[in-house]
């Protein structure tokens, strides 16, 4: 009979043996596969206003580390608590390369808040993230906590473009009234303007210092909350 010198432990063994040889073939593969998916390379992108080195130093712990092991939505929430970064979009693509795409939250001016100088937005929310200020193209907010129709009062600067070049800073006095600082020749000018009228006042003050350089004069204070205004 064909059968009779068959030895089903011998045959047992060679299956377990065969096993463990295609196992180890498997094992070497996947070794050899995670050995090629190391994380090596990004690409960051739109990041303008704010330092990249910020973005660096996240994604500096994962160099090196296998693709598969990296957690996007945990790379992706610690961008996010940066606090310039309105939203980012983080993808993997493969063998070693991580993408990001950032939105930045939009500086419209400067507020300082406890010795320190803090972007703002349009709408008064604060980016949390400290900068050193000098005055630049943003203007500085000196109110104490800032206003939320900024957008509004910078509309009708954005109108007398002569004067806004010249603002320092402004500060909200009440709902519909601003003060406004702005660069002289050698001091500082406070122009108190009205509620109403407020695009005209700067087009009067416009045509006075074009006309006859009236802001280089001795001034330092316009109170131009009535027509008839008070020079000191």
């Amino acid at each position: 009979m064909i059968y009779k010198n068959f030895n089903i432990k011998t045959f047992f063994l060679s299956i377990v043996a065969l096993s463990s040889f295609v196992i180890g073939i498997i094992s070497f593969e996947e070794a050899k596969e995670k050995e090629i998916y190391r994380f090596e390379k990004v690409d960051i992108n739109n990041v303008k206003d704010f330092p990249i080195e910020d973005v660096e130093k996240k994604i500096s712990k994962f160099i090196g580390m296998n693709m598969e092991d990296i957690d996007i939505e945990y790379l992706k929430e610690d961008l996010l608590n940066l606090g310039w970064v309105k939203n980012v979009s983080v993808r993997k693509k493969f063998p070693d390369q991580i993408i990001m795409t950032f939105i930045e939250k939009v500086p419209f001016a400067v507020w300082k808040r406890n010795g320190k100088f803090l972007f703002i937005e349009e709408d008064g929310s604060v980016i949390n993230y400290p900068i050193k200020f000098s005055h630049t193209d943003f203007i500085l907010v000196e109110n104490r906590i800032p206003p939320s129709n900024l957008k509004e009062f910078f509309s009708i600067l954005d109108q007398s473009k002569y004067i806004k070049e010249k603002v320092l800073s402004i500060k909200k006095i009440s709902n519909r009234r601003y003060d406004i600082k702005l660069k002289s020749f050698d001091n500082t000018i406070l122009i108190k303007l009205p509620e109403e009228e407020v695009l005209s006042t700067l087009k009067r003050l416009e045509k006075m210092d074009v006309e006859r350089d009236f802001l280089k004069r001795n001034v330092n204070e316009i109170d131009a909350r009535n027509s008839d205004w008070i020079i000191r």
